[in-house]
């Protein structure tokens, strides 16, 4: 149910992490502070779960830092949120694909995952490799 649950509902998770960013864009100045948090955490989770999200992102980020100043506040972001949020992102898909892409011949999926060696997992590049490449 996991596999396709993902698979179905990614959608509907990334458009709801977009909307709820966009009111708290609305709402950025140009200081750090929680706000700032939350819009960077929606969309760094709406990014992990499609890569091209951060399309329609980057005019409004230009009009951000060059109308309100805020430059500051979403380097800080990215250094404080955006980094290690991806990297846990990256991690937990690695943890997923190493149980995934084992066999499953009776075994937990923790056998699975410790009987192997730990291979990080980057979705975006793998879809990019499979798809385009």
């Amino acid at each position: 149910m996991i596999e396709y649950d993902i698979r179905c509902f990614t959608n509907t998770l990334e458009k709801i992490c977009t909307v709820c960013a966009f009111n708290f864009y609305l709402q950025q100045k140009n200081k750090f502070n929680l706000n700032t948090v939350i819009f960077t955490s929606l969309l760094t989770v709406g990014f992990m779960m499609r890569n091209t999200s951060p399309v329609g992102w980057v005019p409004l980020l230009f009009v951000k830092v060059f109308k309100d100043g805020a430059f500051v506040p979403f380097l800080i972001a990215g250094i404080t949120v955006f980094i290690p949020l991806t990297v846990a992102c990256v991690y937990l898909d690695s943890i997923y694909y190493m149980g995934a892409n084992t066999s499953s011949t009776g075994t937990s999926l923790e056998q699975r995952v410790t009987d192997k060696p730990f291979e990080w997992t980057v979705t975006g590049y793998n879809f990019l490799k499979v798809n385009v490449l």
